[in-house]
């Protein structure tokens, strides 16, 4: 709640953007603060937080139709907005097999 009316009401997205992290530290697969972090992170403009972030959540998920588009988006920022395509090829090997044949890999 609280980052919710740092960020949305008073438009502080540090302080919203630390009050979702310490929401994830509690509890990891909270949808409502990966989303909030993740609208945070676009908003700022913040390409490695938000790529370390789908990474992260990418990690702890265990449906791959889930994982993978996590996987892709995050190794297209490695690759497009942060120049490290070293770290996005690994992104894309970790892909299911189902993953690797989508358009956006091909």
């Amino acid at each position: 709640a609280l980052g919710h009316v740092a960020a949305d009401r008073l438009g502080r997205l540090d302080e919203a953007r630390a009050a979702y992290e310490r929401v994830l530290e509690h509890a990891p697969d909270d949808q409502v603060a990966f989303s909030a972090l993740e609208r945070i992170h676009t908003v700022r403009g913040a390409h490695a937080d938000l790529a370390a972030l789908l990474e992260h959540r990418a990690a702890r998920e265990t449906d791959a139709s889930k994982r993978d588009p996590l996987l892709i988006r995050a190794a297209e920022i490695f690759h497009v907005e942060l120049d490290q395509a070293e770290t996005a090829i690994g992104l894309y090997e970790r892909l299911s097999p189902e993953g690797l044949e989508r358009p956006e890999v091909q």
